[in-house]
């Protein structure tokens, strides 16, 4: 039996480049994990049977794809029974402007609301500009965002900003809630 369960979409790959790491940490600690990106969770798959759910998506566009919305409204009641995280992919999260980190953490809550689905752990990690994979506008247009964050701006290469401590403190601190929800059933 799987112990934990991450569902997960992504755009550019960041994302699942989050979710290998958060597979590969809660392996190491021992722990059974499935991994399925959204598109490909088998239409039989039996929530139930795991201890703990993670999910997660990047940002695009002020909400979160609306595949991985869907999933988490079909499985809302599962989901509630259980102990959950779910985590936001977002560069906007490194803009120091207080205005915009409410923002990016509103998009999160709004989410939560739309899906009736509230984790007991959840975070936004800043993820990528993968702007020798963009098209010549979206290269202009994350350009353009990343130069009113003071970031990198040189589209001739990509720049990671994920900070992976604090994927493995998400990582190691839900695994404990999980844990200790577990032993006091």
């Amino acid at each position: 039996m799987a112990e934990f369960l991450i569902v997960y979409s992504t755009q550019k790959g960041q994302t699942e480049k989050i979710v290998r790491f958060i597979e590969s940490d809660l392996k190491e600690n021992g722990y059974d994990v499935d991994v399925f990106n959204v598109k490909e969770v088998p239409k039989n798959l039996n929530l139930e049977k795991y201890r703990a759910v993670i999910a997660g998506g990047p940002v695009l566009m002020q909400g979160f794809p609306r595949i991985l919305k869907k999933w988490v409204q079909d499985h809302t009641k599962i989901l509630k029974k259980m102990p959950t995280a779910f985590f936001s992919v977002c560069l906007g999260i490194l803009q120091k402007d207080d205005e915009i980190q409410k923002e990016e953490r509103d998009i999160v809550l709004n989410f939560f609301e739309a899906t009736h689905w509230h984790p007991a752990v959840w975070s936004i990690f800043p993820g990528a500009l993968s702007y020798t994979s963009y098209s010549w506008l979206m290269k202009r247009i994350m350009r353009s965002i990343s130069r009113k964050a003071s970031g990198d701006t040189d589209i001739t290469r990509n720049f990671e900003y994920t900070d992976w401590n604090e994927v493995r403190k998400f990582s190691r601190d839900f695994s404990l809630t999980a844990s200790n929800a577990s032993q006091s059933r």
